[in-house]
């Protein structure tokens, strides 16, 4: 279970807690130590992470993070929900000293939503359908911790990572089946590729999530975005290579790497020899 001290400060017991609830008193401002998801059964009410507020109705979850000031006040009585507590720890113990929920994106198991999860997207719905299913994890999960007996704990961890997958995916940002990366916007790339070209500053520009443009990046042209500045600036070095008598260390610098090493073995990589032996069978 959890509790409060005097700075309204929550703490879990465990490494994971799920209570259901009734109340129709508003609850106070306070922070935890743990990942927490408030899933809403009944009700309606009016929560406040920081500053910004959502509206919770039935189907409703709210992802809080770890440290996150927050609380709520009822809208509709009586306000039924499930309070679904994860310390990251117990997910992976390399966890230990986080405090920041998102770090599990670093593990193994959720690595494929590290670039598709919007982690400003806290308010997610499961509807009718998905209720039921999603419901039925929770009362697993309540019905193992009322009855610990030998592989609890193993029970526990699947059903918990389970929980944190259908959240992550509900959070996950959708692809739009109309974008197309357009030639106008690959010609700037591969025209400034020796600069610094950054995702997120093109994203921006052209209206999108940069997580989101990253994905539809990939899917376009089947390269992350760095990946394809990367073999812009290779393609850029060879025909410097074919075109110019500049020296090997001239060209690495003005196609953007600084460290001829690396450009050294990635050239090697890419064209199979070195861009001496590359410019001579130009020749």
């Amino acid at each position: 279970m959890y509790y409060k001290n005097e700075l309204s400060i929550y703490y879990l017991d465990e490494n994971c807690f799920t209570n259901k609830s009734e109340t129709e008193k508003s609850e106070p401002v306070h922070t935890h130590d743990f990942l927490e998801l408030v899933y809403v059964e009944k009700g309606k009410s009016k929560h406040f992470i920081g500053e910004k507020k959502y509206i919770l109705n039935e189907g409703d979850l709210l992802f809080i993070n770890l440290g996150n000031t927050h609380f709520f006040e009822i809208l509709k009585p009586p306000f039924k929900y499930v309070d679904i507590m994860i310390k990251p720890e117990f997910i992976n113990r390399s966890l230990k000293d986080t405090n920041n929920a998102f770090s599990l994106f670093g593990t193994e198991n959720f690595k494929v939503f590290e670039d598709v999860v919007d982690r400003s997207k806290l308010h997610i719905h499961f509807g009718k359908q998905e209720r039921p299913s999603f419901e039925t994890l929770i009362d697993l999960i309540i019905n193992e911790q009322k009855n610990v007996t030998t592989g609890s704990e193993i029970v526990l961890y699947s059903l918990y990572n389970t929980i944190l997958t259908l959240v992550f995916r509900k959070m996950s940002l959708e692809l739009c089946e109309d974008f197309s990366v357009s030639k106008t916007l690959l010609s700037y790339i591969e025209k400034n590729c020796a600069n610094e070209i950054s995702l997120t500053e093109i994203a921006l520009a052209n209206n999108y999530n940069p997580a989101y443009f990253s994905r539809l990046f990939k899917k376009q042209t089947g390269f992350k975005f760095t990946e394809y500045v990367l073999n812009c600036r290779l393609n850029l070095a060879c025909k410097l290579l074919t075109e110019t008598e500049i020296s090997v260390s001239e060209i690495a610098t003005s196609v953007g790497f600084s460290d001829k090493t690396k450009f050294f073995k990635l050239f090697s990589q890419k064209t199979g020899t070195t861009p001496l032996k590359y410019r001579k069978s130009k020749k």
